[in-house]
């Protein structure tokens, strides 16, 4: 059992990495390429 002691530790602050990288890419991706990257496809989706 005291092996998990040592392991949860570590899940915790790669899931803080991974959500922080996440959370980044998301706000990188609106900030940057939203006008270009999600209005096409849905004007395609849609045309009117």
């Amino acid at each position: 059992m005291d092996y998990l002691f040592h392991i949860v530790p570590v899940v915790a602050v790669g899931l803080q990495i991974t959500l922080k990288i996440f959370i980044i890419t998301i706000v990188l991706s609106l900030a940057l390429g939203h006008p270009h990257g999600y209005r096409p496809y849905f004007q395609d989706r849609h045309p009117a």
